[in-house]
């Protein structure tokens, strides 16, 4: 989460293929949390187990079912003005 601080990166991608990882997902939002808002990462989980709903919701993350839609995802969380493929 230091790299989160220093580089103050709009967005945290993370992909997941196990159910078993959702752990990891929720310390990770817990810690993106941390930094203040201007500097407070969105996260964005995708992968497998998202997919075929292997992995419940967490508060304070996007979670992406379609891989297509990351791009536009990330972009809005950006604010940039491209438009979706």
């Amino acid at each position: 989460m230091t790299l989160i601080k220093r580089h103050q990166s709009a967005t945290l991608a993370v992909s997941i293929t196990l159910a078993e990882q959702r752990a990891s997902v929720v310390t990770i939002t817990e810690c993106g949390a941390e930094p203040p808002e201007p500097i407070r990462p969105k996260i964005v989980v995708w992968g497998y187990a998202v997919k075929v709903g292997l992995v419940p919701t967490n508060p304070g993350t996007d979670f992406i079912s379609d891989i297509s839609s990351l791009a536009y995802r990330i972009r809005q969380s950006t604010n940039s003005p491209a438009s979706p493929a």
